[in-house]
């Protein structure tokens, strides 16, 4: 359910008129899509493995999975976004790109550390599979995967503000 609602927030803030967003509408979507399955899918593997000592362990494999899935997505819809945002011309040699908004200062920092999370969260999730069962202790790469996963969608929904935009 979080990835239809989140499309639905998407097509929202696209329905704008802001430049940044507005030129964006095509991508949104899918970028909240991608994030909130990479985020849902991370809170899965975190719940199996809290129901670990009660067998619940073994479910871990199809949250695991979705958090994988979702990070690529959202990588890819982020990639999309920024090229199609880059290739807008704005007829203006005064007027910067309307990719600026986030290629620029701190939207641009903190863009780049949720995708360092999302990729670094979802490789790491991606690489614990289920043919080895896991340790009895919680093992702690695992649970900074999960967490690096759930960080990148909320390092982005910070950018808006930070670019003075939203409120």
């Amino acid at each position: 359910m979080a990835p239809a609602l989140a499309t639905y927030t998407a097509v929202l803030v696209s329905d704008t008129a802001v430049p940044a967003w507005h030129d964006a509408r095509r991508q949104l979507p899918w970028l909240f899509a991608g994030s909130a399955t990479a985020s849902g899918g991370a809170m899965g593997v975190v719940l199996s493995a809290a129901l670990a000592p009660c067998g619940g362990g073994a479910f871990a494999a199809g949250p695991r999975r979705m958090a994988v899935a979702g990070a690529l997505v959202e990588v890819g819809a982020d990639e999309a976004m920024h090229r199609r945002l880059r290739s807008i011309n704005t007829g203006d040699v005064a007027k910067p790109s309307v990719d600026s908004a986030y290629a620029t200062g701190q939207p641009r920092r903190l863009a780049r550390a949720a995708r360092a999370c999302t990729v670094g969260g979802g490789g790491g999730c991606g690489t614990r599979g289920a043919a080895r069962p896991p340790p009895d202790p919680p093992d702690r790469r695992r649970r900074g995967a999960v967490g690096a996963v759930g960080r990148g969608p909320a390092a982005l929904r910070h950018l808006p503000r930070r670019q003075g935009i939203g409120g």
